[in-house]
């Protein structure tokens, strides 16, 4: 009853609005890094929103900003949704928890927590988000590709021992790894059950001056329940 009583609030056109929604994502690292020379916005949460988007007959445009600024936009409707960690500012969404994984080979049982790594082979992306939490943080023996696609068949094929992922990014492999990236119909059989290193509860915002129709809404709210419990 609550959900609908904000979708009302923001409108019943039930035409498909035309203009991209606009996420307004938060500085704040590992949430969201802006883009630079080199490639777009990286950030747990805009794996999230660009994996939630994909499954949407809806454009979208992902804005990653300082806080200041990105509540300034949310609450003067420039950006339609942002990134909450309180409840306040807003109408909610949907609210949900994300995590930092780290997925290890089924061969090395030992590893039941981070500091386990030391001396280990662990993969990691260039420029990549883990790459800038975890790499010298523990005597790791270390790997770097381009793609998480790469820290995947390479777990698979025991050239690493291990590798740090979002529950966003590994949920989309177990649903399309196989058809997308090539990996063996049993590659899951190769790697033990992920460690989960940290989380925290998320609120996704709607601004009070947004004028995106109460069925796009309702799209987006479904769409981002399946995205969180595929990686859950």
């Amino acid at each position: 009853m609550a959900l609908v009583i904000i979708f009302c609030l923001l409108g019943v056109a039930q035409k498909s609005i035309s203009r991209p929604i606009v996420f307004g994502l938060p500085d704040l690292y590992p949430v969201a890094k802006p883009g630079d020379a080199h490639g777009s916005e990286t950030g747990i949460y805009v794996d999230m929103i660009r994996k939630t988007m994909e499954n949407l007959d809806l454009k979208y445009e992902i804005r990653v900003m300082p806080l200041a600024r990105a509540g300034q936009e949310f609450s003067s409707g420039i950006v339609d949704i942002t990134l909450g960690f309180s409840k306040k500012g807003g109408e909610v969404l949907i609210q949900y928890g994300c995590h930092d994984n780290l997925l290890v080979s089924n061969k090395l049982s030992e590893i039941n927590n981070i500091q386990a790594i030391e001396n280990k082979r662990i993969g990691f992306i260039n420029e990549g988000i883990y790459t800038r939490l975890f790499l010298n943080k523990f005597n790791t023996i270390n790997t770097f590709v381009s793609s998480d696609e790469l820290l995947f068949k390479m777990l698979v094929a025991n050239r690493i021992d291990g590798f740090f992922v979002s529950d966003v990014m590994f949920g989309d492999y177990k649903k399309h790894g196989v058809s997308r990236a090539g990996l063996p119909e049993n590659w899951q059989e190769n790697i033990s059950d992920r460690l989960i290193i940290s989380s925290s509860p998320v609120y996704f915002q709607v601004s009070q001056k947004s004028n995106i129709p109460f069925n796009d809404l309702e799209k987006l709210q479904s769409a981002i329940v399946e995205v969180y419990e595929s990686g859950g």
